[in-house]
């Protein structure tokens, strides 16, 4: 009989929780499910992710099909490398809800567009048939905020940008406003409302922290960030 996903999801999985005394908080893992691993503020949060992690492993295994040990460790991987940036983003909120707390450390200043040029390095050679583009006015691109909490902000929205854009990014860095567009397709209205909320479904299905990190981080420095649809493309506002 074929085994369903709540057959499996019914199994008992050793689960494996371990405090994480450096950044906070606590990180979770189930050693028969290799790359299936996330954490939590609290050991009740951390559980929680833990099912629904387990859940995703699972139902991907299960989408793909495992049939032989090369695809067995190609899920694995790909499995792994979207939960370590699961991880790797619920450690970063962690550490924002310190620096509520921690007001002065919030005063630090940047200069954004060596966090821009870093990006772009970074990113474009993911995608070599998407063009960037860069307009920086070198007299204003100093923001509040440490260089970690820019590269956050920075990094999410272009990785969010590499799925949709079709040819081309462009990022404006002028009076004290940054601007990044990519060519993609318009947000749908419904998903735009929602478009900051942590694990909110978004378009082709995606979803995830990294916009709800972009959005936190710019509040706790008293900045704003909209998202306008325009002809040919999207438009996030920083300001």
């Amino acid at each position: 009989m074929v085994k369903t996903l709540n057959d499996y999801f019914a199994m008992n999985y050793r689960m494996e929780i371990v405090e994480d005394k450096d950044e906070g908080g606590f990180v979770v893992s189930f050693p028969e499910l290799p790359g299936c691993i996330t954490c939590g503020e609290t050991v009740e949060s951390a559980v929680a992710n833990a099912l629904d992690a387990k859940k995703a492993w699972l139902e991907a295994a299960m989408e793909d099909g495992i049939e032989s040990q090369e695809k067995t460790t190609k899920i694995v991987k790909e499995q792994l490398n979207k939960l370590e940036v699961k991880v790797h983003s619920l450690l970063y909120l962690n550490k924002l809800n310190y620096l509520k707390e921690e007001k002065e450390k919030l005063n630090d200043s940047c200069d954004v567009s060596k966090i821009i040029l870093a990006s772009v390095d970074k990113f474009s050679p993911s995608r070599s048939d998407v063009v960037f583009s860069l307009d920086i006015d070198k007299k204003n691109t100093v923001f509040r905020g440490s260089d970690e909490m820019w590269e956050a902000i920075i990094d999410n929205i272009l990785n969010n940008f590499m799925r949709y854009a079709k040819s081309q990014i462009k990022i404006t860095l002028k009076n004290n406003k940054i601007i990044l567009y990519n060519d993609g397709p318009n947000i749908d209205k419904d998903v735009l409302n929602n478009i900051f909320t942590p694990y909110e479904k978004g378009v082709r299905g995606v979803f995830g922290l990294g916009l709800s990190i972009v959005k936190k981080t710019l509040g706790l420095l008293n900045y704003d960030i909209n998202i306008e649809n325009v002809k040919n493309g999207v438009k996030f506002i920083i300001s």
